[in-house]
């Protein structure tokens, strides 16, 4: 009977070292997964932000171009409206010479 208790000692002994062992490859593959996972996670929001400033440089871009082309009109509109305003100066100037001289020679004839 000794034989037999011994026996069934080194059993359970056994059979408790290769539970312990199917736990630690257990916890092990679950630090496995759990690094896998986070790694994952980090790629994922790598590539996230990565997106993120790619679409934001596109806005920036975006609004740059509205930007200089709301300045481009803004620019074309000052130079028509100073043309206008030059040529109707340069009008009004030679309309103003034009009635000095009726009156200049109004003047010449008088004496």
């Amino acid at each position: 009977m000794g034989g037999s208790f011994m026996e069934t000692i080194l059993l359970l002994r056994e059979e408790s070292e290769r539970k312990a062992e199917a736990r630690r490859a257990e916890d092990e593959q679950r630090r496995r997964d759990d690094v896998a996972a986070r790694e994952a996670r980090l790629l994922a929001d790598k590539a996230e932000a990565k997106e993120r400033r790619r679409q934001d440089e596109l806005d920036m871009e975006e609004r740059a171009r509205r930007d200089c082309e709301e300045a481009r009109v803004g620019t074309q509109e000052l130079m028509l409206m100073t043309r206008a305003f030059t040529k109707k100066s340069l009008v009004e100037l030679a309309m103003d010479c034009a009635g000095h001289a009726e009156r200049s020679e109004a003047l010449h004839f008088k004496f």
